[in-house]
C-alpha cells in the first residue's frame, strides 16, 4: 500500500492475502530444498550401504581363504598322539642301539685285550724257547 493511503477492509484483505502467498511460496521453496537434501542423503546412504556390503563380502571371502589354508595346514600335520607314539618308538630304538653299541665296544676291547695276551704269551714262549737254546 502506498505511503499515506488509508487502510480499508479490502486493502487489509489484499495485504494479508499477499503475505500468505509469500509465506506459501517460501514454504514450498523450503520443502523443495529439504526434499532435495533428503534425496541426496538417501542416495549417499544407499551408496554407503552398498560399499559396506561389498567390503563385508570381500572380508568373508578372505576369511574363508584363511580358513581353507589353516585347514589344509592342519590336515598335513601329525596328530599329537601319533607324534608321541613315534617319538616313544624312536626312543626305544635309540636305547636298543645304544646298548648294542656298548656291547660291541666291550667285545672289541675284550678282543684287543685277548690279542694283547696272545702276543704276550707268544713272546714269553719265544723268550723261554730261545733262552733254553742258548744255555
Amino acid at each position: 500500500m502506498p505511503h499515506g493511503a488509508e487502510w480499508t477492509v479490502a486493502t487489509l484483505h489484499e495485504h494479508f492475502v499477499s503475505l500468505l502467498e509469500e509465506m506459501d511460496k517460501r514454504n514450498e521453496q523450503r520443502f523443495a530444498a529439504q526434499e532435495k537434501a533428503v534425496d541426496a542423503a538417501l542416495s549417499s546412504a544407499k551408496e554407503a550401504v552398498l560399499k559396506a556390503e561389498h567390503s563385508a563380502e570381500e572380508r568373508f571371502r578372505n576369511t574363508n581363504e584363511w580358513r581353507q589354508t589353516v585347514e589344509s595346514l592342519i590336515s598335513g600335520c601329525f596328530p599329537k598322539d601319533e607324534a608321541n607314539r613315534v617319538i616313544r618308538t624312536l626312543e626305544e630304538k635309540i636305547t636298543t642301539n645304544t646298548a648294542m653299541v656298548t656291547a660291541i665296544a666291550g667285545e672289541r676291547r675284550g678282543l684287543h685285550s685277548g690279542w694283547g695276551y696272545a702276543v704276550g704269551f707268544i713272546g714269553l714262549l719265544a723268550a723261554v724257547f730261545f733262552g733254553m737254546q742258548h744255555r
